[in-house]
């Protein structure tokens, strides 16, 4: 069997698939840097829970399911895919989540997705917080002149560089987990209300429950630059 190589499908057309896509805080990332760069994007969000607010295609699917059933064929028509596992079991805020009785995934599928994106042989980020294992690139809010911190690893099988974090100028974080108006054992207070949430995040269009979820709009955005630039490496 010959061994599988990656060819972008259009020189300007970029077909993303965003599975674990909640609102969509990645898609639209990934959305307004490609239209910057001058690509036209189509973006097809994948989550197992139907979400209203998400603002592109999407379909309603559990992700390791479509895994068994759709052959690889299918899975290489896209140009970038993302993932964006359930983080709640690797992360360290999972014991306030249950003390404020809010009911939190178990499910740890970044080895399962891993593998089987590494399979597929396209473009590929996964993306979850610190504790999951995964190697890569961490971005932070505040080096996007975001209010939240929000550290998050970046996996890829294309060079992504970490940003360098500010802390100092963007000063107290919002916090856009747990519950809105919280003072948090640490130190720190979650947003007071929606609307400061999603400034804090950069996500104007979708609830405090998929908002607390979301990766900022602005990581993905800094993604598909080094994606953009490995796709014109390849192409010349």
């Amino acid at each position: 069997m010959s061994r599988f190589i990656w060819k972008a499908s259009h020189p300007r057309r970029v077909k993303i698939l965003d599975l674990y896509s909640c609102a969509g805080g990645a898609s639209m990332g990934y959305y307004l840097k490609a239209k910057e760069l001058g690509y036209e994007p189509m973006i097809i969000g994948i989550d197992k829970t139907y979400k209203k607010d998400y603002p592109f295609i999407f379909m309603k699917a559990d992700v390791l399911e479509l895994i068994k059933i759709m052959p690889l064929k299918w899975w290489r028509q896209f140009d970038l895919i993302h993932a964006s596992p359930p983080c709640q079991g690797y992360s360290g805020t999972k014991h306030l989540a249950k003390a404020q009785g809010n009911k939190i995934s178990e499910e740890l599928h970044v080895p399962q997705i891993r593998k089987h994106l590494k399979k597929v042989g396209v473009p590929y980020v996964i993306e979850n917080v610190a504790g999951a294992g995964l190697e890569g690139a961490t971005l932070c809010g505040s080096s996007f002149d975001l209010k939240v911190k929000r550290h998050r690893v970046f996996e890829s099988n294309f060079d992504i560089e970490s940003s360098i974090c500010d802390h100092k100028k963007q000063g107290r974080p919002v916090g856009v987990y747990g519950s809105m108006n919280d003072n948090i054992p640490q130190g720190g207070k979650t947003a007071e209300t929606l609307e400061e949430g999603q400034e804090a995040m950069g996500m104007d269009w979708t609830g405090w429950a998929n908002l607390k979820e979301a990766i900022p709009p602005a990581y993905t955005k800094h993604v598909f630059s080094y994606y953009a630039l490995y796709r014109r490496r390849l192409a010349i």
